[in-house]
């Protein structure tokens, strides 16, 4: 039920950008290649989940990852589809009690370049350095989630 509840509440934020009209937000930070490498370099394990408001599974998926990510006791990096409408964003922000932090958009070319902005969500698992080349496409409930980045974390 509190799934469904979260659905509405995202579709209502969709409705309301679409009816009132786009509303110019401040460019958010962006992540880049360096930002990536401090991520990597840190010794950081995790998962890096790209996610885009017009997407709603996407946007549900966001918050969900960080709780998966928490009880894993892993990093959870959440970065924003990079043509993303800045308004839907702050209102999907608002309505899935995402931290100020998601609006980052990616811009990090080794992220593009090995294609993970083809698909949102798009969850990347990283350690010791290094990403995962196996992504995960599409929307994935918690629980799966939860065990596709055990697993991947296991096989690092």
């Amino acid at each position: 039920m509190q799934r469904r509840t979260g659905f509405r509440r995202l579709i209502g934020a969709l409705a309301v950008c679409l009816l009132h009209g786009a509303a110019v937000a401040d460019s958010p930070q962006e992540f880049n290649d360096r930002d990536l490498a401090l991520l990597l370099e840190n010794g950081a394990r995790g998962v890096i989940y790209l996610w885009s408001p017009h997407m709603p599974y996407s946007a549900q998926g966001a918050s969900e990852v960080q709780r998966v990510a928490a009880g894993l006791g892993v990093k959870s990096v959440l970065l924003l589809d990079p043509y993303a409408e800045p308004a839907l964003t702050d209102l999907v922000l608002q309505s899935q009690r995402l931290p100020h932090s998601a609006a980052r958009r990616v811009r990090a070319e080794a992220l593009l370049s090995m294609g993970a902005t083809q698909h949102f969500p798009t969850a990347i698992v990283f350690e010791r350095g290094r990403l995962d080349v196996r992504m995960l496409p599409g929307y994935t409930p918690p629980q799966d989630l939860g065990v596709y980045i055990h697993q991947r974390l296991k096989n690092f």
